[in-house]
């Protein structure tokens, strides 16, 4: 599962590149990690200091997909007959 976190200013302030984009993320900057990778920004980190917070969590592809199939269902719709036109002359 991935997250959406928003960096602090604390990448700025102690001038430290994010691993993984391989640069400083600006402050209020979003990007996805995983969950181990979370733990790590949030604190569990050498500076004991976090790096993002929190934005929300994002939700698994499977879960996504099969919501999907169900809205699909509840918007399948019959068919409408043909309308016939009288003709008048």
């Amino acid at each position: 599962m991935k997250y959406l976190v928003e960096a602090l200013d604390t990448y700025e302030k102690l001038d430290i590149s994010d691993k993984e984009l391989g640069r400083v993320p600006l402050t209020g900057e979003l990007f996805e990690v995983s969950k181990d990778r979370l733990e790590v920004l949030l604190g569990k980190n050498d500076h004991n200091v976090a790096f993002v917070k929190l934005v929300e969590n994002e939700t698994p592809v499977e879960e996504t997909e099969e919501a999907t199939e169900e809205v699909k269902k509840e918007k399948e719709v019959k068919p409408a007959k043909p309308f016939k036109k009288k003709v008048t002359r």
